[in-house]
């Protein structure tokens, strides 16, 4: 459990570090996020247009242009991100901190969520050689308490038109609706078991704080659901059985996901990718004989409670 004092009046090194370190921040990352403060960050950030920006990342319909504005604000030379990642754990420590403790959402579902920094840091030095914040365009979903990781899945609250015509479609209906859209971390256990439990946690958690959503379609737009992985995987791979859990309503055949996910950005023609995992040499050689893996959009079938 976290013991910080919230800073939702001014910004604080000590609070944003102090979060960074609750998510497992790597030290060197947190270093970096101290020498943006030094150089001047901390001025920047307490400014009112700043100060007030970083309120407004916690406010749902406020989050994603506020995000914009910021990235405005302080854009200044290539940082590699440092300056936006500690106005999100600014915000992140103050107001998204204060709206947990307001609606008693459980600090250990604000810490699990929150960790979605530390896991884009992380995946940053796998993928460009060093440390640097890329995700600011997904984490004020985070900070507007729009995200909730409960266990090995996040859970988006979505609605009107934010949900694809697709899954509208697949269950019938002609008005926008509210979903729930799954999101699947990169470090998530898929095993049936960890995946039962998170969907568990997931209709508790909403009946006790997301009511209007507890009853809604959970569907999933993702690689792992792409139909083209039942020719790279074993049958009884994990994310097979996660997948069977859906209906497949739409398929994406040319995005380029794999590339991401499977590769790890790797921009190196198909012929020069690695071949140092199963899953990576047999998708290269899927794709060199003109396969396409894509992505698919899922509506899940049944939640096991």
């Amino acid at each position: 459990m976290m013991t910080m004092e919230l800073s939702e009046q001014s910004s604080s090194c000590v609070s944003i570090c102090q979060l960074a370190e609750a998510v497992g921040m790597p030290a060197e990352a947190i270093g970096k996020l101290r020498s943006a403060w030094d150089e001047g960050l901390g001025t920047r950030l307490n400014e009112n247009n700043a100060a007030g920006l970083i309120r407004e990342l916690s406010v749902g319909e406020r989050a994603e242009s506020a995000w914009r504005e910021l990235e405005t604000l302080l854009r200044a030379g290539n940082d590699e991100g440092w300056k936006i990642l500690a106005a999100m754990l600014d915000a992140g420590a103050g107001p998204t901190l204060a709206g947990y403790r307001a609606e008693g959402i459980g600090e250990d579902v604000f810490i699990a969520t929150m960790g979605a920094f530390s896991r884009f840091v992380e995946e940053s030095k796998v993928r460009y050689g060093s440390y640097r914040f890329d995700r600011a365009f997904w984490t004020w979903r985070q900070t507007s308490l729009r995200i909730f990781r409960l266990g090995a899945l996040e859970y988006e609250t979505t609605k009107g038109m934010e949900t694809p015509a697709c899954i509208l479609e697949a269950g019938g209906l002609t008005e926008p609706v509210r979903a729930v859209s799954v999101h699947i971390p990169s470090d998530a256990d898929l095993s049936p078991a960890a995946v039962d439990a998170s969907l568990s946690a997931w209709h508790e958690f909403a009946m006790r704080h997301r009511r209007q959503w507890a009853d809604a379609s959970l569907w999933c737009e993702s690689w792992l659901l792409a139909p083209a992985l039942e020719r790279l995987l074993p049958p009884n791979s994990r994310i097979l059985a996660f997948q069977r859990r859906f209906s497949i309503v739409q398929v994406h055949a040319d995005a380029p996901d794999w590339r991401e996910w499977i590769f790890d950005c790797n921009p190196s023609p198909i012929a020069e990718l690695p071949e140092d995992t199963a899953l990576r040499r047999t998708a290269k050689r899927y794709l060199l004989g003109g396969g396409s893996i894509g992505v698919g959009v899922g509506v899940l079938r049944t939640a096991r409670r």
